[in-house]
């Protein structure tokens, strides 16, 4: 029954109800169209190719990540260059940096015919790593075991398989020396000498197992020769007397995968000095105790557990890296008031690293106190620099101890806990950021500001009851600046 005027349509079955949305309809699942559908509504494709596109690159990079996560490590410890070039004791090794993609620990065994103790009564030792592929770790560590210096190395080189191998009509059966010169067919070379009350060792490599590599042989038209790198994996540990309590210059350059310091003891060193290009340099000892500790590694980091220079000596720090993160502890000793230097300087600089290092000032020294040799704090010239990473300082300060603190980085956030003993200047900066000053509770200091904005902060920190005296010429300094990053100041 229809109402008058009304007008009746048949319905089909299956047939959408005029009052429903048609445009919401999709497509059945399957549709190859793409964007010249006209059966399908408008922006589904886009959205399907976007999220299609997407599903496609996080796959691609999850491939990649895997790719190298398992193959990329097994050579990136032997695919790095082998460092600098050393002219040393008059050698001029002929050759390029090894590089040799198959060159892997598995295919490498143990380096029988070479020398491997070697014993000095050296006051200094210098290692250094030269040309050649080669892969090594080096520990330093004190022993009741050895009544002197000793140096040992673990090495494991090469195969040498028929094809490549030098005949050079010798009995390899007799085990080289250090005198000895002809030693081109095992590949590895360790160059000994030692004058002037100094150890030095230097390690280097054939880039092949033949002497003549490079060259053309006419009886070997394949050129097999070109075939056969070589390469070596060296662990270098240099044993100290357990009875010593002072050493000379312990030095340590080249291609290192890892260079590590433990249990010292209570040896003083006058120069503690590690440089490697690839690797991490770990001084984990409870204490390193050193007038100067220099320390460099290209993509490695380098961590010092705890440092201090000897009583009555100023202590000098100097620690770069290009990517990797530095970590440094230091205590700083109180410094002969005589003394033509008193002042304590730690330098820490990365590239794209993380900065941490904490300091604190050391008590009266008990030996120096019966000698009736008087003492001071010492001034602690402190800088720390990363373009991209972060920096945090804390520094406990002793009485009447005057701080220079400058870090800065360009993208990174710098946090800095200091000693309310703190009394100079102040200058906090930002250009695209923020910073903030916090003032210890219940502290006897305050801060006059010259400038107090969001992105600046300049000011006086002083003595309440001595009211603000910013012309003492030895009043200390702090400063901060970022580019991009955060800016803290924090007085405890």
């Amino acid at each position: 029954m229809t109402e008058k005027g009304a007008i009746s349509i048949p319905i089909e079955e299956r047939q959408p109800l005029l009052g429903d949305n048609v445009h919401d309809q999709r497509p059945a699942r399957g549709c190859t169209r793409g964007i010249f559908c006209k059966r399908c509504v408008v922006g589904t494709h886009a959205d399907s190719k976007k999220r299609f596109f997407l599903r496609r690159m996080i796959a691609g990079m999850l491939i990649v990540w895997i790719y190298y996560a398992i193959f990329g490590y097994r050579h990136s410890e032997l695919d790095r260059h082998g460092g600098k070039h050393h002219h040393h004791h008059h050698h001029d090794h002929e050759g390029g940096h090894g590089h040799n993609n198959k060159c892997v620990r598995k295919d490498l065994v143990p380096w029988e015919r070479g020398p491997s103790k070697f014993g000095t009564s050296a006051e200094n030792i210098s290692l250094r790593f030269g040309n050649g592929n080669m892969f090594s770790k080096v520990d330093v560590v004190s022993s009741g075991d050895v009544m002197s210096p000793m140096v040992l190395v673990n090495a494991n080189v090469t195969k040498a398989r028929r094809h490549c191998h030098h005949h050079d009509g010798h009995d390899d059966g007799v085990k080289d020396t250090v005198s000895t010169k002809q030693t081109q067919h095992l590949g590895l070379h360790i160059d000994v000498d030692e004058q002037d009350d100094e150890f030095s060792m230097t390690i280097w490599a054939d880039d092949h197992l033949e002497p003549d590599h490079g060259r053309d042989h006419p009886d070997d038209p394949d050129n097999e020769h070109h075939r056969c790198s070589f390469c070596a994996g060296l662990e270098v540990v240099i044993l100290l007397p357990e009875s010593f309590t002072t050493f000379g210059r312990l030095f340590v350059e080249g291609v290192v995968m890892e260079f590590q310091a433990r249990d010292l003891g209570r040896i003083t060193f006058d120069t503690f000095s590690v440089s490697t290009t690839v690797g991490a340099i770990l001084l984990q000892s409870d204490l390193v105790i050193a007038t100067e500790i220099f320390a460099h590694s290209t993509t490695g980091t380098v961590e010092i557990a705890s440092v201090t220079a000897p009583a009555g000596k100023p202590l000098k720090v100097k620690v770069t890296t290009t990517v990797g993160a530095i970590d440094v502890n230091a205590v700083l000793p109180r410094v002969v008031a005589d003394a033509e230097d008193q002042s304590h300087e730690i330098d820490l600089s990365t590239v794209t690293g993380l900065v941490q290092i904490d300091v604190k000032a050391a008590d009266e020294d008990i030996l120096l106190t019966k000698k009736g040799a008087a003492t001071v704090p010492g001034d602690a010239q402190i800088r720390a620099s990363s373009d991209v990473g972060q920096i945090i300082t804390t520094i406990s300060l002793a009485d009447d101890q005057l701080l220079f603190l400058n870090s800065k980085s360009t993208t990174g956030q710098i946090d800095t806990t200091v000693d309310d003993k703190f009394l100079g200047n102040i200058r906090v900066q930002t250009d695209m950021s923020r910073v903030d000053v916090f003032e210890a509770e219940d502290s006897k200091s305050e801060i006059e500001y010259e400038k107090n904005s969001k992105q600046l902060k300049v000011g006086h920190k002083h003595l309440k009851d001595n009211g603000d005296d910013s012309s003492d010429e030895n009043d200390s300094d702090i400063v901060l600046r970022s580019g991009f990053g955060q800016v803290a100041l924090t007085f405890v």
